[in-house]
């Protein structure tokens, strides 16, 4: 018995000093890397307090424009508040990540993000990266890395467990799992909204569940021209448009897989999509699972904005190839993988 206690012991202390797995405080922030590092441009990240003082950088002003940064070890965040990288209004921001960020399949875990306004059209982009920009000649990247038990909760109109917003952008291999994301528009679980030009590719939610909601405020539920009410929420992201003619947004080989029925993408207004929610661009290769048909759902459907399981139309030209919706292990047939859902009340 003894012999057995002391294996056990061992066994123990062993994870404990698992080197591939670090916690943090949620108060050390570490940012002497940079300057050693100007040079090469280039660093890898072992220590949650190494990415919080990427976080001091990019919110002080420095973009990483031509940086390669790389996750070395599992970051455990332990449950603590974390302050998006590039904080400050979609598109309007002036902290912004510029360069590329390469997980190397490393997963940051356990943590928080929670805003709060009293406005319906507030634009803080919300997510581990909050505003994340490339250029048309030269795109941004965030790839390879995985994000667990993240709860993102707020009342903004642009939020996702990544990336809260990007433009020129290519989000690649990036996975979500046994997460939450809670915003009025404009949410998804790897990415809220994508616009101008770049790439989803490869990218997956396992039982992430994504919810616009107009939070009980009613003053907020105005339909029409100004499109100012709760919509917009994707498996993968909220809304991906490109709003120049000479640029493309390419959504291709994502998987949602939603095998806790309990887990539901929805929004309180349509559109919304077991991929994307509102879509101008090219879809294929992407795959939807679901236990039932409940857990894409809509509570009211509004004119001219109709919504599919794979992408939302509203109002957008996209081009569909090649993707699955399944219930239950069957495989629809309809319309190339995107069946129209229907609201539970027309408005």
């Amino acid at each position: 018995m003894r012999k057995i206690l002391l294996i056990a012991l061992a066994i123990m202390l062993l994870v404990s000093c698992d080197p591939t797995v670090t916690e943090w405080d949620g108060t050390e922030t570490d940012s002497s890397w940079y300057a050693q590092n100007l040079g090469e441009k280039e660093y890898t990240f072992t220590t949650a307090a190494e990415l919080a003082g990427l976080a001091d950088l990019v919110n002080a002003g420095t973009t990483f424009s031509g940086w390669t940064l790389k996750l070395g070890a599992d970051i455990d965040l332990s449950g603590s508040e974390w302050e998006p990288i590039g904080t400050g209004k979609r598109g309007k921001a002036d902290t912004v990540f510029r360069g590329t960020f390469d997980g190397d399949g490393h997963t940051i875990s356990n943590f928080t993000i929670t805003f709060d306004t009293d406005k319906c059209d507030d634009d803080q982009a919300i997510g581990f990266f909050g505003n994340v920009a490339g250029t048309a000649d030269k795109h941004a990247i965030i790839k390879n890395v995985k994000f667990s038990n993240a709860t993102i909760d707020t009342k903004s109109n642009t939020a996702g467990v990544a990336v809260g917003y990007a433009e020129y952008a290519d989000i690649e291999n990036v996975e979500v799992s046994d997460s939450k994301v809670t915003a009025y528009q404009g949410a998804g679980a790897v990415i809220g909204r994508l616009y101008k030009g770049g790439t989803i590719s490869d990218c997956s939610n396992t039982d992430t569940a994504v919810t616009t909601t107009s939070f009980d405020n009613d003053d907020w539920i105005i339909p029409g021209p100004n499109n100012s009410y709760p919509f917009n929420a994707g498996g993968i992201c909220g809304a991906a448009q490109r709003p120049e003619e000479n640029s493309t947004i390419t959504v291709k080989d994502n998987t949602v897989t939603l095998s806790n029925e309990g887990v539901k993408i929805s929004a309180e207004y349509e559109p919304v999509g077991g991929i994307v929610g509102t879509f101008n661009g090219t879809m294929s290769g992407n795959t939807v699972s679901v236990v039932n048909i409940d857990q894409i759902t809509s509570k009211v459907a509004v004119e001219n904005q109709r919504c599919w399981f794979a992408g939302g139309t509203a109002g957008s030209s996209p081009t569909y190839s090649s993707n699955k919706y399944i219930v239950s292990g069957t495989e629809s047939v309809d319309a190339d993988g995107n069946p129209q859902i229907t609201a539970t009340t027309e408005k």
